[in-house]
């Protein structure tokens, strides 16, 4: 990682240096991923008022000839938005993940709780096959226990059974 400090530098002060991040790329891979050949994210559900269900859609771009499934997740980190009249109460701690679209249901579904690392699904879901396949798009439900709000936004990441992992800062707001 480079990193450059405002207000500029000479070369004799300049400074390089490795930067481990607990968490970072070699647990959670990309961040974000984009274009061609990998999964990411397509979209993500506009959250109604007082709804603790939210939902993100994953494109799976990767063309695997070994279908793709999702082994491990975690949420990573959530931050309560704004309203005009300020902030909302605490965020939510914890929810469950599950994908109503591929069989499974939310009592299938496994327990993520915010900051912790990433846990085994109960039940693997599977991601649809590559970019010419009109069923490519895999819709992930999330089951928060107390409301989620437009103005709301989380890091999710996943672990697929190829050792691929990704990450992806998500909001809701249109």
């Amino acid at each position: 990682m480079n990193v450059s400090v405002l207000g500029g530098s000479t070369p004799e002060r300049r400074v390089a240096f490795d930067l481990a991040v607990e968490g970072g790329p070699a647990e959670g891979g990309s961040v974000n991923p984009s274009g061609p050949g990998t999964v990411t994210l397509h979209s993500q559900s506009a959250v109604g008022p007082g709804s603790d269900l939210a939902s993100v859609t994953l494109r799976n771009g990767t063309n695997a000839e070994k279908r793709l499934r999702i082994t491990h997740a975690r949420i990573g980190f959530y931050f309560r938005g704004f309203d005009f009249f300020g902030v909302r109460g605490e965020p939510p701690t914890r929810a469950t993940l599950y994908a109503a679209g591929q069989g499974v249901s939310p009592e299938d579904g496994t327990r993520l709780d915010v900051g912790d690392g990433f846990v085994e699904l109960s039940t693997e879901i599977p991601l649809d096959p590559g970019p010419d396949d009109p069923s490519e798009l895999t819709r992930l439900d999330l089951a928060f226990e107390q409301r989620v709000y437009a103005e709301d936004f989380y890091v999710v990441s996943i672990r697929l059974n190829n050792g691929d992992a990704h990450t992806y800062f998500v909001s809701h707001s249109s």
